[in-house]
Protein backbone atom coordinates (compact mmCIF):
# COMPACT_ATOMS: atom_id res chain seq x y z
CA UNK A 1 0.00 0.00 0.00
CA UNK A 2 3.23 2.62 0.89
CA UNK A 3 4.67 1.38 -2.45
CA UNK A 4 1.70 1.76 -4.11
CA UNK A 5 0.58 5.64 -2.32
CA UNK A 6 4.56 6.73 -3.43
CA UNK A 7 4.14 5.51 -6.82
CA UNK A 8 1.12 7.65 -7.22
CA UNK A 9 2.37 10.91 -5.39
CA UNK A 10 5.60 10.76 -8.40
CA UNK A 11 2.92 10.10 -11.03
CA UNK A 12 0.78 12.81 -9.67
CA UNK A 13 3.82 15.30 -8.92
CA UNK A 14 5.27 15.12 -12.64
CA UNK A 15 1.95 15.08 -14.29
CA UNK A 16 1.45 18.60 -12.80
CA UNK A 17 4.65 19.21 -13.09
CA UNK A 18 4.58 18.69 -17.08
CA UNK A 19 1.07 20.04 -17.50
CA UNK A 20 0.67 21.02 -21.03
CA UNK A 21 0.87 24.90 -21.69
CA UNK A 22 -1.42 25.86 -24.57
CA UNK A 23 -0.42 27.12 -27.66
CA UNK A 24 -1.63 30.86 -28.61
CA UNK A 25 -4.79 31.22 -31.53
CA UNK A 26 -3.86 34.03 -33.73
CA UNK A 27 -6.94 36.12 -32.96
CA UNK A 28 -5.79 35.90 -29.16
CA UNK A 29 -2.47 38.31 -30.53
CA UNK A 30 -3.10 41.56 -31.31
CA UNK A 31 -0.38 44.22 -32.88
CA UNK A 32 -1.46 47.93 -32.94
CA UNK A 33 0.55 51.12 -34.26
CA UNK A 34 2.17 53.46 -31.56
CA UNK A 35 4.16 56.32 -30.93
CA UNK A 36 7.82 54.96 -31.73
CA UNK A 37 6.80 51.52 -32.38
CA UNK A 38 4.10 48.80 -31.75
CA UNK A 39 1.91 47.85 -28.92
CA UNK A 40 1.44 44.05 -28.74
CA UNK A 41 -1.14 42.30 -26.87
CA UNK A 42 -1.55 38.32 -25.37
CA UNK A 43 -4.71 37.45 -24.16
CA UNK A 44 -4.23 35.71 -20.85
CA UNK A 45 -4.66 32.03 -20.74
CA UNK A 46 -4.94 29.74 -18.15
CA UNK A 47 -1.75 27.94 -17.38
CA UNK A 48 0.48 30.92 -18.46
CA UNK A 49 1.45 33.27 -15.97
CA UNK A 50 4.28 35.08 -18.17
CA UNK A 51 5.78 35.35 -21.41
CA UNK A 52 9.18 36.26 -22.37
CA UNK A 53 10.38 37.76 -25.99
CA UNK A 54 13.02 35.77 -27.34
CA UNK A 55 15.26 35.68 -30.79
CA UNK A 56 14.79 32.15 -31.18
CA UNK A 57 13.26 28.69 -29.55
CA UNK A 58 15.82 27.39 -26.47
CA UNK A 59 18.21 24.14 -28.13
CA UNK A 60 17.01 21.23 -26.49
CA UNK A 61 20.36 19.95 -26.59
CA UNK A 62 21.14 23.52 -24.11
CA UNK A 63 24.66 23.72 -26.31
CA UNK A 64 23.73 27.03 -27.11
CA UNK A 65 23.02 30.13 -25.95
CA UNK A 66 19.91 31.38 -26.46
CA UNK A 67 18.63 35.44 -25.89
CA UNK A 68 15.66 37.62 -24.84
CA UNK A 69 14.87 40.51 -26.55
CA UNK A 70 15.18 43.73 -24.74
CA UNK A 71 14.16 47.37 -26.62
CA UNK A 72 17.44 49.72 -27.08
CA UNK A 73 16.41 52.01 -23.84
CA UNK A 74 14.17 52.23 -20.66
CA UNK A 75 10.25 51.66 -21.38
CA UNK A 76 7.69 51.89 -18.17
CA UNK A 77 5.27 49.54 -20.00
CA UNK A 78 8.31 46.18 -19.49
CA UNK A 79 11.13 47.57 -18.27
CA UNK A 80 9.98 47.66 -14.54
CA UNK A 81 8.57 43.84 -14.19
CA UNK A 82 10.85 41.25 -12.21
CA UNK A 83 12.99 38.65 -14.34
CA UNK A 84 14.05 35.12 -12.81
CA UNK A 85 17.06 33.75 -13.22
CA UNK A 86 18.28 30.39 -11.79
CA UNK A 87 16.25 31.06 -8.46
CA UNK A 88 17.46 34.77 -8.90
CA UNK A 89 15.97 38.21 -9.71
CA UNK A 90 18.14 39.51 -12.33
CA UNK A 91 19.23 43.72 -11.45
CA UNK A 92 21.56 44.15 -14.33
CA UNK A 93 21.33 47.62 -16.56
CA UNK A 94 20.06 45.15 -19.38
CA UNK A 95 17.40 43.61 -17.69
CA UNK A 96 15.59 46.55 -17.32
CA UNK A 97 14.85 46.66 -20.76
CA UNK A 98 14.01 42.93 -21.02
CA UNK A 99 10.51 41.74 -23.05
CA UNK A 100 8.85 39.83 -20.14
CA UNK A 101 5.65 40.36 -18.42
CA UNK A 102 3.82 39.17 -15.42
CA UNK A 103 1.33 41.69 -14.96
CA UNK A 104 -1.89 41.32 -16.72
CA UNK A 105 -4.27 44.68 -17.72
CA UNK A 106 -7.40 44.80 -18.66
CA UNK A 107 -8.25 45.30 -22.83
CA UNK A 108 -11.08 46.00 -24.83
CA UNK A 109 -11.01 42.52 -27.26
CA UNK A 110 -9.09 40.24 -25.74
CA UNK A 111 -10.30 41.20 -22.11
CA UNK A 112 -7.38 40.36 -20.08
CA UNK A 113 -4.11 40.66 -21.41
CA UNK A 114 -0.17 40.47 -21.45
CA UNK A 115 1.51 43.77 -22.42
CA UNK A 116 4.47 44.41 -24.86
CA UNK A 117 5.57 47.68 -26.29
CA UNK A 118 8.11 47.20 -29.88
CA UNK A 119 10.33 49.66 -30.82
CA UNK A 120 10.81 49.49 -34.65
CA UNK A 121 14.38 47.10 -33.52
CA UNK A 122 14.56 45.27 -31.08
CA UNK A 123 17.99 44.07 -29.47
CA UNK A 124 19.64 40.39 -27.97
CA UNK A 125 22.84 39.02 -26.34
CA UNK A 126 25.93 40.99 -25.44
CA UNK A 127 29.10 42.10 -27.25
CA UNK A 128 31.21 39.70 -25.09
CA UNK A 129 29.16 36.79 -26.85
CA UNK A 130 26.95 36.99 -29.20
CA UNK A 131 24.73 39.86 -30.83
CA UNK A 132 22.19 41.04 -33.05
CA UNK A 133 19.28 42.64 -33.57
CA UNK A 134 15.60 42.26 -34.70
CA UNK A 135 13.73 44.65 -36.89
CA UNK A 136 9.92 44.89 -35.87
CA UNK A 137 7.40 45.30 -38.91
CA UNK A 138 4.22 43.30 -39.90
CA UNK A 139 5.49 40.07 -41.07
CA UNK A 140 8.18 39.75 -38.66
CA UNK A 141 8.80 36.37 -36.47
CA UNK A 142 9.36 36.29 -32.90
CA UNK A 143 9.37 33.70 -30.36
CA UNK A 144 6.95 33.53 -27.61
CA UNK A 145 8.25 31.69 -24.49
CA UNK A 146 5.09 30.96 -22.52
CA UNK A 147 6.43 29.73 -18.66
CA UNK A 148 3.29 28.14 -16.32
CA UNK A 149 5.64 30.50 -13.45
CA UNK A 150 5.56 34.35 -13.02
CA UNK A 151 8.80 36.40 -13.65
CA UNK A 152 10.09 33.67 -16.57
CA UNK A 153 10.53 31.31 -13.74
CA UNK A 154 12.23 28.16 -15.53
CA UNK A 155 11.63 25.94 -12.29
CA UNK A 156 8.36 25.79 -13.53
CA UNK A 157 7.33 24.37 -17.30
CA UNK A 158 7.96 26.84 -20.37
CA UNK A 159 6.94 26.62 -24.15
CA UNK A 160 7.78 27.99 -26.88
CA UNK A 161 6.07 29.33 -30.37
CA UNK A 162 6.40 31.32 -32.56
CA UNK A 163 4.51 33.96 -34.43
CA UNK A 164 4.33 36.03 -37.47
CA UNK A 165 3.34 39.87 -36.34
CA UNK A 166 0.14 41.04 -38.18
CA UNK A 167 -1.10 44.25 -37.45
CA UNK A 168 -5.07 44.62 -36.33
CA UNK A 169 -7.62 46.78 -37.70
CA UNK A 170 -10.78 47.03 -36.15
CA UNK A 171 -13.02 45.86 -39.29
CA UNK A 172 -15.89 48.50 -38.44
CA UNK A 173 -13.04 51.64 -37.89
CA UNK A 174 -11.70 50.27 -41.44
CA UNK A 175 -14.55 49.87 -43.39
CA UNK A 176 -14.87 53.77 -43.00
CA UNK A 177 -11.33 54.78 -43.11
CA UNK A 178 -11.19 52.96 -46.66
CA UNK A 179 -14.08 54.77 -47.92
CA UNK A 180 -12.51 58.24 -46.27
CA UNK A 181 -9.39 57.83 -47.47
CA UNK A 182 -10.52 57.06 -51.23
CA UNK A 183 -12.94 59.91 -50.88
CA UNK A 184 -10.52 62.12 -50.31
CA UNK A 185 -7.71 61.16 -52.23
CA UNK A 186 -10.42 61.34 -55.37
CA UNK A 187 -10.46 64.82 -57.30
CA UNK A 188 -13.23 63.13 -59.89
CA UNK A 189 -15.42 60.78 -58.97
CA UNK A 190 -15.33 58.28 -55.44
CA UNK A 191 -17.26 54.87 -55.76
CA UNK A 192 -18.25 52.41 -53.59
CA UNK A 193 -18.87 48.42 -54.11
CA UNK A 194 -20.37 46.67 -51.35
CA UNK A 195 -19.28 42.79 -51.26
CA UNK A 196 -23.71 42.02 -51.41
CA UNK A 197 -23.46 44.04 -55.06
CA UNK A 198 -22.44 42.20 -58.13
CA UNK A 199 -19.10 43.15 -58.52
CA UNK A 200 -18.57 42.25 -62.61
CA UNK A 201 -21.31 44.16 -63.27
CA UNK A 202 -20.58 47.20 -61.03
CA UNK A 203 -16.89 47.57 -62.15
CA UNK A 204 -17.95 47.54 -65.86
CA UNK A 205 -20.82 49.99 -65.34
CA UNK A 206 -19.03 52.37 -62.78
CA UNK A 207 -15.84 52.77 -65.14
CA UNK A 208 -17.58 52.79 -68.83
CA UNK A 209 -20.40 55.13 -67.36
CA UNK A 210 -17.77 57.77 -65.66
CA UNK A 211 -15.50 58.33 -68.81
CA UNK A 212 -16.70 61.23 -71.34
CA UNK A 213 -17.21 60.42 -74.38
CA UNK A 214 -13.89 62.01 -76.07
CA UNK A 215 -11.73 61.42 -79.40
CA UNK A 216 -8.39 60.51 -77.26
CA UNK A 217 -7.89 59.66 -73.93
CA UNK A 218 -4.97 58.52 -71.43
CA UNK A 219 -6.11 56.18 -69.29
CA UNK A 220 -4.78 54.80 -66.06
CA UNK A 221 -5.56 51.69 -64.16
CA UNK A 222 -3.99 51.74 -60.56
CA UNK A 223 -4.94 48.35 -59.16
CA UNK A 224 -4.28 46.54 -55.43
CA UNK A 225 -2.34 43.65 -56.17
CA UNK A 226 -2.34 42.24 -52.59
CA UNK A 227 -3.67 39.07 -51.34
CA UNK A 228 -7.07 40.84 -50.07
CA UNK A 229 -8.09 40.97 -53.72
CA UNK A 230 -8.10 37.91 -54.56
CA UNK A 231 -11.77 37.33 -54.61
CA UNK A 232 -12.12 40.45 -57.11
CA UNK A 233 -8.91 40.20 -59.21
CA UNK A 234 -10.07 36.76 -60.97
CA UNK A 235 -13.58 38.96 -61.30
CA UNK A 236 -12.06 42.00 -63.24
CA UNK A 237 -9.50 39.89 -65.58
CA UNK A 238 -12.67 38.40 -66.59
CA UNK A 239 -14.74 41.38 -67.42
CA UNK A 240 -11.76 43.17 -68.85
CA UNK A 241 -12.57 42.38 -72.42
CA UNK A 242 -15.82 43.16 -72.31
CA UNK A 243 -14.83 46.85 -70.73
CA UNK A 244 -12.02 47.60 -72.64
CA UNK A 245 -13.98 47.20 -75.73
CA UNK A 246 -16.95 49.39 -74.30
CA UNK A 247 -14.53 52.05 -73.59
CA UNK A 248 -13.51 51.75 -76.96
CA UNK A 249 -16.48 52.60 -78.00
CA UNK A 250 -16.88 56.08 -76.37
CA UNK A 251 -12.86 56.99 -76.91
CA UNK A 252 -11.53 56.14 -80.46
CA UNK A 253 -8.00 56.77 -79.44
CA UNK A 254 -7.70 55.11 -76.21
CA UNK A 255 -3.91 54.71 -74.30
CA UNK A 256 -4.15 52.74 -71.50
CA UNK A 257 -1.24 52.39 -68.60
CA UNK A 258 -1.33 50.36 -65.34
CA UNK A 259 -0.12 50.83 -62.07
CA UNK A 260 -0.04 47.53 -60.03
CA UNK A 261 0.77 48.23 -56.52
CA UNK A 262 1.59 46.00 -53.13
CA UNK A 263 3.05 47.41 -50.23
CA UNK A 264 6.62 48.14 -48.05
CA UNK A 265 8.20 44.15 -47.75
CA UNK A 266 7.00 42.74 -50.35
CA UNK A 267 7.92 41.34 -53.76
CA UNK A 268 7.65 44.64 -54.90
CA UNK A 269 6.29 48.51 -54.03
CA UNK A 270 4.68 49.14 -57.46
CA UNK A 271 5.34 48.12 -61.26
CA UNK A 272 4.89 50.77 -63.75
CA UNK A 273 3.72 49.83 -67.58
CA UNK A 274 3.73 52.66 -69.51
CA UNK A 275 0.57 53.71 -71.92
CA UNK A 276 0.16 51.54 -75.01
CA UNK A 277 -2.58 51.15 -77.66
CA UNK A 278 -1.49 47.76 -78.34
CA UNK A 279 -4.62 46.02 -76.79
CA UNK A 280 -3.51 42.61 -77.14
CA UNK A 281 -0.17 43.37 -74.80
CA UNK A 282 -3.30 45.08 -72.65
CA UNK A 283 -4.63 42.28 -72.71
CA UNK A 284 -1.67 40.41 -72.11
CA UNK A 285 -0.98 42.26 -68.80
CA UNK A 286 -4.56 42.11 -67.07
CA UNK A 287 -4.21 38.21 -68.04
CA UNK A 288 -0.95 37.91 -66.29
CA UNK A 289 -1.43 39.94 -62.59
CA UNK A 290 -0.66 37.85 -59.97
CA UNK A 291 -1.66 38.75 -56.25
CA UNK A 292 0.74 38.20 -52.93
CA UNK A 293 1.89 40.24 -50.01
CA UNK A 294 -0.34 42.75 -48.13
CA UNK A 295 0.44 41.06 -45.07
CA UNK A 296 -1.39 44.20 -42.91
CA UNK A 297 -4.17 45.88 -43.79
CA UNK A 298 -2.90 49.32 -45.13
CA UNK A 299 -1.02 49.63 -48.71
CA UNK A 300 1.54 51.79 -50.45
CA UNK A 301 -1.23 53.87 -52.02
CA UNK A 302 0.86 56.70 -51.95
CA UNK A 303 3.38 55.66 -53.92
CA UNK A 304 1.55 54.09 -56.62
CA UNK A 305 -0.10 57.23 -57.48
CA UNK A 306 3.28 59.41 -57.10
CA UNK A 307 4.39 56.31 -60.26
CA UNK A 308 1.67 58.56 -62.18
CA UNK A 309 4.64 61.34 -63.11
CA UNK A 310 6.79 58.56 -64.85
CA UNK A 311 3.84 58.07 -67.46
CA UNK A 312 4.37 59.30 -70.96
CA UNK A 313 1.30 61.23 -71.50
CA UNK A 314 0.56 62.66 -75.43
CA UNK A 315 -3.82 63.39 -74.90
CA UNK A 316 -4.62 66.58 -72.66
CA UNK A 317 -7.53 64.58 -72.00
CA UNK A 318 -6.11 61.94 -68.69
CA UNK A 319 -8.51 59.82 -66.28
CA UNK A 320 -7.39 57.27 -63.63
CA UNK A 321 -9.13 54.59 -61.40
CA UNK A 322 -7.87 53.57 -58.40
CA UNK A 323 -9.45 50.22 -57.92
CA UNK A 324 -8.37 48.23 -54.18
CA UNK A 325 -10.09 47.54 -51.11
CA UNK A 326 -7.31 48.91 -48.36
CA UNK A 327 -6.52 52.68 -47.30
CA UNK A 328 -2.47 53.57 -47.31
CA UNK A 329 -0.85 53.91 -44.31
CA UNK A 330 -1.74 56.21 -41.87
CA UNK A 331 1.93 57.44 -40.91
CA UNK A 332 3.93 57.24 -44.85
CA UNK A 333 6.55 54.63 -44.24
CA UNK A 334 8.28 56.38 -47.36
CA UNK A 335 9.29 59.48 -48.48
CA UNK A 336 5.71 59.99 -50.54
CA UNK A 337 2.82 61.73 -48.52
CA UNK A 338 -1.08 62.02 -49.32
CA UNK A 339 0.23 66.27 -50.06
CA UNK A 340 2.42 64.50 -52.65
CA UNK A 341 0.76 62.15 -54.30
CA UNK A 342 -2.38 65.04 -54.95
CA UNK A 343 0.27 67.69 -56.18
CA UNK A 344 0.91 65.01 -58.41
CA UNK A 345 -2.40 64.57 -59.48
CA UNK A 346 -3.02 68.61 -60.13
CA UNK A 347 0.47 69.12 -61.47
CA UNK A 348 -0.18 66.66 -64.52
CA UNK A 349 -4.26 67.40 -64.30
CA UNK A 350 -5.66 63.47 -63.93
CA UNK A 351 -9.24 63.48 -63.48
CA UNK A 352 -8.59 60.65 -60.28
CA UNK A 353 -11.53 58.33 -59.84
CA UNK A 354 -11.66 55.47 -56.95
CA UNK A 355 -13.44 52.37 -56.62
CA UNK A 356 -12.99 51.22 -52.69
CA UNK A 357 -14.51 47.66 -52.50
CA UNK A 358 -14.28 47.38 -48.69
CA UNK A 359 -14.73 44.67 -46.74
CA UNK A 360 -17.96 43.49 -45.27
Amino acid sequence: MKKFLILFLIIFFNADFYSEIPSVPDDYIILEMANSGYDLYIKKMEGIESILLTESEKDPSLKKTNYGLRTPKFYPCNGNEIRILNGKILHTKYDLYSLIDSTIEPHPILKEAFHFFLTDTLLYGYKWTRQGEIEVKPGTRINLRLFEKKYGDYSGNFKDQWIILKLFYNKTDYNRGVIEEFKDISNAKAMVITKSEDFKKQIHDLIVNTLPIEYDLDLIFIIDCTLSMKEEMPVFKNIFPELKNDILKKIKKARIAFIFYRDYGDMFLNKIYDFTDDLTYVDYLVKNIQIDGGADIPEAIYEAIYEIKKLNFKSDNRAAFLIGDAPAHPVPRGKVSKDDAKKILEEFNVKFNTICIPVK
